[in-house]
């Protein structure tokens, strides 16, 4: 048996222990992390599409994909996007840290907002690596190309429960002042 202080209730920590870890909302705390798991498999695709532009020579040109305008726009746009996303997810998450840790705990809105951010930073990473994978064309369909497998990793977690799309409209809710209908932001 497990003895009483060496566990807590996953959906009320708070209750067992003392520290500001616990005091955030489980579930805002676990999307937290998850979200940065794409922000990660984004900043690989995009540094392996660096590398690979620079000596992959497209069919039927005859530059480098380095050199071809439209690779250098997509791909500056990957990373104001991709860094864009992760500075509002950092941000939120350190506010919300920072409450915790002075004993305010988070409210509605600042529940909404973290999960605004996540949403927004596994939508971002995935959106980033489908570019570098799409730039890299023929060059990212294959098995032995790591590409592929980020854009298949950062697009599958934007299939979790709580990062999907439905995560915009419970959170547009509360930050217009309507009761979640998920129990749960």
């Amino acid at each position: 048996m497990v003895p009483e202080a060496r566990t807590f209730s996953l959906l009320d920590p708070a209750g067992h222990r003392a520290e500001p870890l616990f005091r955030m909302p489980p579930l805002t705390l676990f999307v937290f992390q998850l979200a940065c798991v794409p922000l990660g498999i984004a900043r690989a695709a995009l540094d392996e599409f660096a590398e690979l532009a620079q000596r992959t020579v497209p069919s039927m040109y005859q530059a480098p994909l380095a050199d071809r305008p439209a690779a250098q726009v997509a791909i500056a746009r990957a990373e104001a996007a991709l860094g864009g996303a992760r500075a509002f997810l950092y941000e939120t998450a350190d506010r919300m840290w920072r409450d915790v840790q002075s004993g305010r705990m988070p409210t509605p809105r600042d529940l909404a907002v973290a999960r605004a951010a996540c949403t927004q930073a596994a939508e971002a990473a995935a959106e980033a690596t489908r570019t570098a994978s799409t730039l890299a064309a023929g060059s990212s369909i294959y098995t032995a190309s790591s590409l592929q497998r980020h854009a298949r990793d950062a697009d599958a977690i934007t299939h979790h429960f709580t990062v999907a799309p439905t995560t915009w409209d419970e959170a547009g809710r509360v930050l217009l002042g309507r009761d979640p209908v998920v129990p749960v932001l």
